[in-house]
């Protein structure tokens, strides 16, 4: 969770005895870039809820890239996040948070009146 867009995301919107727990044990480091202590961690998620967004530059991977926006539920809590992991040089994190954030509030939408989006027409691939 430390270290993917969405387990952050997800992290960021849990319980503060989730977090706590979560930030108890040691945790894995995947890269010189991937944040391990727990004041790192929560700096982190304090700017996932200023912001609304996290860019994960090379936590997993030194190549990659994760940008993600919760998914809110009509309870007002994040039950999902909306993360694209793309090359760490070819990209500008910024452009790609509003095409995220318009997608989250669709979803976000649908899941909190699904008998509207029932009646849309289904995808389906040719």
């Amino acid at each position: 969770m430390h270290a993917t867009t969405g387990g952050l995301i997800v992290l960021a919107h849990a319980d503060q005895k989730l977090q706590d727990t979560f930030l108890s044990v040691p945790l894995r480091e995947y890269t010189p870039n991937t944040p391990t202590t727990p004041s790192e961690i929560r700096r982190i998620l304090a700017g996932v809820r200023e912001h609304g967004y996290v860019v994960c530059k090379g936590y997993v991977s030194p190549h990659a890239m994760g940008v993600g926006v919760p998914v809110w539920s009509a309870q007002g809590k994040v039950v999902a996040a909306l993360t694209v992991a793309v090359p760490i040089h070819d990209c500008n994190p910024m452009t790609l948070v509003p095409a995220l954030t318009v997608a989250s509030r669709g979803i976000s939408r649908a899941l909190a009146n699904p008998q509207t989006y029932r009646q849309l027409p289904r995808f389906n691939p040719a």
